[in-house]
């Protein structure tokens, strides 16, 4: 029998955000593909931002990323993000 160690296995995250924390960097050693449950997500990318809506999908590469989540109302920003590496992505 194989045995997968974690590293070589997609990531899937649910973060919650309760509390507004402004424009924050990122920087990430996998790809990411994410869906917003609740609220707003920016991704700045040199002088543009790009939004992100409540129900919608966004991709970001490995790199340094800046992102703002804004909440809904007074609900927690939401959503769903799987992290993986291209090699993961070609199996």
């Amino acid at each position: 029998m194989n045995q997968i160690r974690n590293d070589e296995q997609a990531t899937i995250v649910k973060y919650v955000e309760t509390n507004y924390v402004g424009i924050r960097s990122i920087n990430l050693s996998r790809c990411a593909i994410g869906y917003v449950v609740r609220g707003t997500k920016y991704i700045y990318y040199g002088d543009a931002r790009h939004t992100i809506s409540k129900g919608e999908l966004y991709y970001m590469g490995v790199g340094n990323h800046y992102v703002e989540q804004v909440m809904d109302d007074s609900r927690p920003y939401e959503e769903i993000v799987i992290y993986y590496t291209s090699e993961q992505l070609q199996r």
